[in-house]
């Protein structure tokens, strides 16, 4: 009856890797009696993101997370779906989001600043990337003042990321046998984020003050087709997706890749230079276009611990992928953990190096060899904006401040939501030492 699960629940990261090592391009694992069909080819999974896209559903994958987004862009599909990324689209463009740049910008440099005037002291890397990440976010969707509310909407947050990874490969069955305060503390975490959304949006839609925010673009926003706007249960649910979602997947990001560069330094160094011809203060939106290693480091610490650890999918009928033949309603998993690290894809694939990404080693390999955002039409309608976001902390940290490492080279992993440190990441934070 449980067949891997044991294994698997222990150490999933790990039991992708090694399997990724030495199976084929498909293999199937069992656990609690369910059947996983594991994606180990980014060719496959380019046939099943983009090519027969229409063949697979995520909503079943995804219901883990409905108690908490709702019907937002990531638990949706069908008609829904369809209509509401077609409303949020235009907003999302690269040049639309050029009016949030100076918002992260100052929001970071004030997250710099607390550290400059305060004597260097020991602290733990995500938890510092966690509440400046969460602080920015919260500041481009809502532009309200936050410093009140912000440490309980973290903690809240926590509670329910807590209790919604517990439920992920949970079996039906097993459900009962969770640990009921964790539930309570979860449930009651997710009506108190709720509210906190939902007030903001009532109060939002009976002021008559024009905000530049991504929350007024989500209001102003009209589907194409239908000239439709949101509701505002729509307008919660998309709000909690940009913020939750976003979140936790940036914080992710910039911590594993700050882990790298501090056991990485001359990368360091590279960003420096790269940065030191920037004007002081607030940097234009095209100084943005030339972070290109700051970018590439980036996409490596994403590659070696992509936030977003395995991306899931059911049939709805029985279907033809490769050469295999996957029966209706079953389960497909795409674990970027393993096919990031691919030796068929990747030279040296547990080293940080960021010359992966230069423009003709992209070129060398399939483009589903690195997907940290998905893929096709379910592409992370955030992309653009994550991308920017994390480039201008990385690029601005790094030219302000030292980061000194003090937890293990190689810490375990969590795999919750989204791929966590499993031990804390003690650091301190220093002004920069002239070179």
């Amino acid at each position: 009856m449980l067949g891997h699960a044991w294994v698997f629940r222990k150490n999933p990261v790990l039991f992708f890797q090694r399997n990724s090592a030495i199976m084929g391009p498909l293999y199937s694992f069992k656990i609690f009696g369910r059947t996983i069909h594991v994606i180990n080819d980014p060719n496959l999974v380019h046939e099943v993101l983009v090519g027969s896209m229409n063949s697979y559903s995520r909503r079943k994958s995804y219901a883990f997370l409905r108690e908490l987004l709702g019907e937002g862009l990531i638990t949706s599909e069908g008609e829904h779906w369809r209509k509401n990324r077609r409303t949020l689209q235009p907003g999302f463009k690269r040049e639309q989001l050029n009016g949030l740049i100076q918002g992260i910008q100052s929001t970071t440099d004030e997250w710099i600043d607390s550290k400059l005037q305060s004597a260097p002291s020991p602290t733990e890397l995500h938890k510092e990337m966690s509440q400046l990440t969460l602080r920015i976010l919260t500041r481009s969707i809502i532009d309200t003042q936050w410093d009140d509310a912000m440490d309980a909407f973290h903690l809240h947050l926590s509670d329910a990321w807590d209790h919604l990874s517990a439920q992920r490969f949970r079996s039906g069955s097993l459900l009962k046998f969770g640990n009921p305060r964790r539930k309570q503390r979860g449930e009651q975490a997710i009506a108190a984020l709720k509210e906190t959304i939902g007030r903001i949006v009532h109060a939002r839609r009976q002021s008559k003050h024009e905000a530049s925010d991504l929350l007024a673009m989500l209001m102003s926003a009209r589907d194409e087709e239908s000239g439709d706007g949101l509701s505002d249960q729509e307008l919660i649910d998309e709000v909690m997706t940009l913020v939750i979602a976003g979140h936790e997947t940036t914080a992710s990001a910039l911590t594993w890749t700050l882990h790298c560069l501090a056991l990485n330094p001359a990368w360091i160094d590279r960003i420096r230079e790269e940065v030191k011809s920037f004007p002081n203060g607030p940097w234009p939106m095209e100084v943005f276009r030339q972070l290109d290693v700051t970018g590439r480091v980036l996409q490596e610490g994403m590659r070696l611990f992509p936030p977003v650890w395995t991306f899931g999918r059911r049939t709805l009928d029985a279907i033809q992928l490769g050469e295999f033949l996957l029966p209706s309603d079953t389960s497909v998993t795409m674990p970027l953990v393993g096919i990031h690290r691919h030796t068929k894809s990747w030279s040296h694939p547990d080293s940080f190096n960021p010359d992966h990404f230069l423009p003709d080693a992209v070129q060398s390999r399939p483009k589903f060899a690195y997907f940290p955002f998905g893929g096709g039409q379910r592409m992370c309608i955030g992309s653009h904006y994550a991308m920017m976001e994390m480039q201008c902390v990385l690029a601005r940290l790094l030219n302000a401040l030292d980061i000194e490492l003090n937890g293990p080279r190689n810490p375990s992993l969590s795999a919750l939501v989204t791929l966590q440190p499993g031990v804390p990441l003690p650091c301190v934070f220093k002004p920069r030492k002239s070179s």
